[in-house]
């Protein structure tokens, strides 16, 4: 079973298990993963060595499986409520996809 993280309060959960297929409820087995978000910002506002670059590198094992907003432009809002602002490359989020 997977119980997605969204489910769950602080505190206590409480979990009920329903086996019809002569399962064993009692070998159920708990692992927690950790999903990691980063968000980063540059700004292209600076001139010559001024310029600001996000580097992006995984450790060894790792990889990047999904990038949910990318904008050339000003976009509002904050790590993982991220909006399109009145200006914006429409190609942003493909481009650093590739």
């Amino acid at each position: 079973y997977h119980v997605p993280r969204s489910w769950l309060q602080e505190g206590s959960n409480t979990l009920v298990l329903f086996e019809e297929v002569g399962g064993e409820p009692s070998g159920v087995s708990f692992k927690t993963v950790h999903n990691d978000r980063l968000c980063s910002s540059a700004s292209s506002k600076g001139s010559g060595d001024d310029k600001q670059l996000v580097h992006l590198q995984c450790p060894s094992g790792r990889t990047i499986s999904s990038i949910k907003f990318a904008s050339f432009g000003d976009p509002q809002g904050s790590c993982g409520a991220f909006k399109i602002g009145s200006c914006h490359a429409p190609d942003s989020q493909s481009i650093l996809e590739k």
